[in-house]
């Protein structure tokens, strides 16, 4: 994957629309990154379930193994700070969780593309550019904040995120896309920004409802208050006083004092006896695929069977490689030659299935039975020359039938 961001990052602009990942630079990136970033010269290693690439300067993210959930960024690797979430770093990965360090300071392009599981991120104060497609179809998010160092948002940088319910835009003068090409931002999303900011003149352009920052923090909260219907019993004594002395408040019965004793008033209040419940947790298992292998051929499909899965129905299903084999409702089509692995995800949990697509076999048509000449024909002539071997064979021939033929 190294190799083809090293040629993507060489290639002259070429405009991609719909759910292509975006790899041109725009002239708003130019500066974003330290000078160290012009330089094509890194090494590779590895952190935990990361791949990165390290400059002279600063470390760069760039790839992730797909089946990981959660992950915490390190602020520094080799001594060096983490600078940069590159391109496709987590592309198409099970991640749920993430946990970005304060050194960031770029999303790059299509950085979580395709993280169908992704609900949890926070993008700290440190990132100043989220780039094109960078967070395109992670359906699992609902909420997300920029904060007010960022300036820019790519195009199509949250494009399909269909169940994103609302997203809030700090920095009022944030560049959002570009108007000739994909929006950012899905219809349904509700905005949160600054009075004539840039996030409400997106808003009112493309249909979106805007809410200023400002509403977030006066919400009223509203607290109901229960209350246990109890049984008071109460025992008075005459009084020669009724000006109190002074009184006292305790959990459950007030007692008043007075300067004549022993002249007072006690109140008992009984409580009803408290009954705990007895729960029962059940823990989920994840689900398991059979076979845990499967070898198939190009245009061949086979079917997966599920244990531990009380409702398959909520099953989602994803497929490492698309182009070698897709899956759906547990059936397993092989496309191309090639290895995929199939995932069966219910909340946290998954299943697995590695996948061998071979190539396709081509099966070859059988004879036409009764075609003795080989002309695909069953005609008079077949019967003749049939007759005419038989006659061969009653006069002593020793030939076989596909002798004789190719004989005459």
């Amino acid at each position: 994957m190294s190799i083809k961001k090293i040629i993507a990052g060489t290639v002259a602009f070429s405009l991609v629309f719909g759910s292509v990942c975006y790899y041109n630079r725009n002239i708003s990136d130019i500066g974003i990154i330290s000078n160290a970033e012009e330089s094509t010269e890194y090494t590779e290693g590895i952190c935990g379930s990361m791949t990165y690439k390290k400059y002279s300067d600063h470390i760069e993210i760039s790839d992730c193994k797909s089946s990981v959930y959660n992950v915490i960024i390190p602020d520094e690797i080799e001594g060096l700070p983490v600078t940069v979430i590159g391109q496709k770093a987590f592309y198409n990965c099970l991640l749920s969780s993430i946990t970005i360090p304060e050194n960031v300071i770029k999303i790059d392009n299509c950085a979580f593309y395709y993280c169908p599981l992704l609900c949890d991120i926070k993008i700290p104060e440190s990132v100043t550019h989220i780039g094109n497609s960078a967070f395109y179809k992670c359906t699992s998010l609902t909420d997300i904040t920029i904060p007010e160092s960022v300036s820019s948002i790519g195009y199509s940088a949250f494009e399909s995120c269909d169940n994103l319910q609302r997203i809030i835009i700090k920095n009022s003068e944030c560049e959002l896309g570009d108007p000739h090409l994909n929006i950012p931002i899905p219809s349904q999303t509700e905005i949160y920004g600054y009075e004539n900011s840039t996030a409400q003149e997106y808003a009112s352009e493309h249909g979106n409802t805007f809410n200023t920052i400002d509403s977030l923090t006066n919400t009223v909260t509203s607290t109901t208050t229960t209350t246990t219907n109890t049984t008071t019993s109460t025992t008075t004594t005459p009084l020669t006083t009724t000006t109190p002395y002074y009184t006292t408040t305790t959990y459950y019965t007030t007692t008043t004092y007075y300067t004549t004793t022993p002249y007072y008033t006690a109140t008992w209040v009984s409580y009803p006896a408290t009954t705990t419940a007895k729960t029962t947790t059940t823990i989920p298992k994840a689900p398991t695929l059979l076979p845990k292998t499967m070898s198939i051929r190009a245009n061949e499909n086979k079917e997966l069977t599920i244990l531990n899965c009380s409702n398959p129905e909520k099953i989602q299903w994803i497929s490492s490689n698309d182009e070698v084999a897709v899956v759906e409702n547990g059936k397993v089509v092989g496309l191309s030659k090639g290895t995929a692995t199939i995932y069966a995800v219910i909340g946290d949990l998954y299943g697995e299935c590695s996948v061998n697509v071979g190539e396709e076999v081509v099966s070859e048509e059988e004879p036409l039975k009764g075609d003795i000449n080989g002309d695909n024909v069953i005609n008079a002539s077949d019967s003749s020359m049939l007759l005419a071997y038989y006659a061969y064979i009653s006069s002593g021939g020793k030939l076989s039938l596909e002798a004789f033929i190719n004989m005459e």
